[in-house]
């Protein structure tokens, strides 16, 4: 009879080697987990996990930050979510929430609310898009640079201004440490890619976390005043080009499904979709 074991690991320099292979062989489903641990380089995460199936590695999970939610890897095994339930509950009774495909994240909700009684609420349904081949595009020749640490402040405040009209279930973040982070690993590892405009800076796209054989692209965001004038499809067009000439073969990103606007524009630059993702948070019931 097939069994399926965890194992929970204390050291990031000895999990990457055990999942990345793995984690590689959907690098487009598992974009996030490799993009995380990837960009995290110094910051302890408070899980790491996989599970195997009579000792073949089936499942991933990972959690960056105590506040953050779960993430688990793309797997047809859904029953590897029901050791990794009862292991992690052992371990973090208290999960803010978790992130995964549909079928997967589904499972490990149930099974979660059965063992903990915490009411589950969707906050987001998500799609992971990927690129290989940028569309031919007509866009305005914009003025396009790389951000530079001078940039920063005003940069964290666009990220923060995002992330609350974006994500409004997600705590509230300083952007700051991020966004310097990105700035100190630059060109092709992370950045920004902004678009000016006599007026100043009108949109930016950053970038970061590379995956493999790809990197992840995000946030992008333009101020409501420059918004409808082709300004955040030219930034993202002109960003996945040039990651896609740089050492990339490809491009991931994750759009909200409720944002018609954002789904256009990047399947207009060439972005074909992978799969979809669902992303709980988790409540004590009232």
């Amino acid at each position: 009879m097939a069994r399926y074991t965890v194992q929970l690991w204390n050291e990031r320099e000895s999990f990457i080697p055990a999942v990345q292979d793995s984690l590689r062989r959907n690098e487009a489903a598992n974009n996030l987990i490799l993009g995380l641990l990837s960009a995290h380089q110094e910051t302890p995460f408070p899980i790491l996990a996989t599970v195997y199936h009579d000792g073949r590695l089936v499942l991933t999970a990972i959690q960056t930050d105590p506040h953050t939610n779960l993430v688990l890897s793309f797997s047809n095994h859904l029953l590897a979510i029901d050791p990794l339930v009862k292991v992690l509950y052992n371990q973090t009774p208290c999960l803010p929430g978790v992130l995964g495909s549909v079928d997967l994240v589904t499972h490990f909700v149930e099974k979660w609310g059965a063992l903990t009684g915490v009411h589950a609420h969707l906050d987001v349904q998500e799609r992971i898009f990927s690129i290989q081949t940028v569309q031919d595009a007509n866009y305005p020749r914009g003025h396009m640079r790389w951000a530079d640490p001078s940039d920063a402040d005003w940069l964290a405040v666009w990220i923060e201004k995002f992330t609350k009209e974006a994500l409004p279930y997600a705590p509230s973040i300083q952007a700051k440490p991020t966004v310097t982070h990105r700035l100190e690993q630059g060109w092709p590892n992370a950045g920004y890619l902004v678009m000016e405009e006599e007026v100043g800076p009108v949109s930016l796209a950053g970038f970061g976390g590379p995956t493999g054989q790809g990197i992840r692209l995000g946030p992008v965001y333009t101020p409501p005043a420059f918004r409808n004038q082709g300004y955040g499809s030219e930034v993202i067009h002109a960003l996945t080009r040039r990651l896609l000439h740089s050492r990339y073969q490809s491009v991931y990103l994750y759009t909200d499904l409720a944002n018609s606007t954002s789904n256009h524009i990047y399947q207009k630059v060439g972005y074909r979709a992978v799969m979809d993702v669902n992303q709980f948070s988790f409540h004590e019931r009232a």
